[in-house]
């Protein structure tokens, strides 16, 4: 449920509303948004009585009741754009292009230090490198592991990139994920990505849920968009069950666009860019495009990720690798310096080009169809 407050009510009038809401056994959500200040409603279902009672308060100008089933990935619940902040101060989602790139799977300490020194050249804001790789087949190669994970941390260490890496629920039935998870935090790991292959595994999702480190979450291989919000809706809410009540999520996510299986003579995972915009519309996330496995073409991933941004992606997440013609993993889609200062370049005159647009009906005025 959301509460719209008068932009002229008092911080004590808040504070009555909000008070009304914990005082039932609710957790409240306070939202101050340029248009409209809102106060939303966490929990199980909301009977009459607690709704007729709030909106008798001072200050309640109108009550709204969310129908989508993810409440706290909406954009109705909480009108104002997520930003995420790393370790290191990089901001995502605050108005600049997020570049997060490097190679599909660490290889060794040099290879992801020249990678990251090239990530640096083109502004980028974070380094990737998968340790752990969950590949279609069993026979690929399936990533160097925690070795893979003590070199990223000693790149972090020489250069000061973030890094994002993909983590897995374990292979191992003595080993739980948060031994997992303590082993990424062990080696400062500043994003955990959860891949196409984990997008709808629950245990993965609940444990971090309770966690407020950043997330970057990949739509699934079979998933539509509303499956997709809903996945992100675990790692938001913290819920599990029928009740919804399990003590708060994880805020720092970001919805990363990657393509579904399809129609693959063209591209590996189709990219309906129309995506992008939906989501945008949908939801108050970082929206991050990967346009590598979305092409699986070298030669495709420019105009894929200038057309990314275009549609409204605020960044993107690109394989890219010293000499893609010797990549250990997905070489066919990994690019190269000169690529990637293209897409650096060109990327950010389209991204500053956007701000140009009107934003009102793409992200505001969502209680009507369209703009008056």
């Amino acid at each position: 449920m959301i509460i719209e407050v008068d932009k002229s009510a008092s911080g004590q009038d808040l504070h009555a509303i909000r008070q009304t809401i914990e005082g039932a056994g609710y957790t409240s959500h306070l939202d101050r948004g340029d248009e409209v200040t809102l106060v939303g409603v966490h929990g199980r279902a909301i009977p009459e009585s607690l709704e007729d009672a709030i909106r008798k308060l001072p200050g309640v100008m109108k009550i709204l009741r969310i129908t989508d089933s993810y409440k706290e990935v909406s954009r109705k619940f909480h009108p104002s754009n997520t930003v995420i902040t790393l370790e290191n101060g990089a901001k995502i989602g605050a108005g600049e292009l997020t570049l997060m790139v490097g190679p599909c799977g660490v290889e060794n300490y040099s290879l992801v230090l020249e990678t990251a020194y090239w990530a640096k050249e083109a502004g980028a804001q974070v380094l990737r490198g998968g340790a752990f790789k969950p590949r279609t087949g069993p026979y690929s190669t399936q990533g160097m592991g925690e070795a893979g994970l003590e070199i990223l941390a000693r790149v972090k260490q020489e250069t000061g990139l973030p890094i994002i890496t993909e983590i897995l629920i374990p292979q191992d039935e003595n080993v739980s994920v948060g031994q997992v998870i303590a082993m990424f935090e062990r080696y400062g790991m500043d994003i955990y990505q959860v891949g196409a292959r984990s997008a709808q595994v629950g245990g993965l999702l609940h444990a971090l849920s309770k966690r407020n480190h950043p997330v970057l979450y990949k739509n699934g291989l079979g998933m539509t968009a509303e499956e997709f919000l809903n996945g992100a809706e675990y790692l938001l809410s913290g819920a599990w069950g029928d009740d919804g009540s399990d003590g708060g999520g994880n805020p720092n996510v970001m919805l990363c666009v990657r393509g579904t299986a399809g129609e693959t003579t063209v591209s590996r995972f189709p990219l309906d860019l129309n995506w992008i915009p939906y989501l945008r519309k949908k939801a108050h996330l970082p929206i991050i495009a990967d346009p590598s496995h979305s092409s699986g073409k070298w030669w495709m991933v420019v105009d894929s990720s200038l057309a990314a941004i275009a549609a409204g992606a605020g960044g993107l997440e690109i394989e890219v690798h010293p000499d893609p013609k010797i990549a250990k993993s997905d070489d066919k889609q990994a690019i190269g310096l000169e690529q990637l200062m293209e897409i650096a370049t060109v990327g950010r005159e389209i991204f500053n080009a956007r701000k140009a647009l009107k934003p009102d009906y793409r992200m505001t005025n969502h209680y009507v169809d369209r703009p008056a």
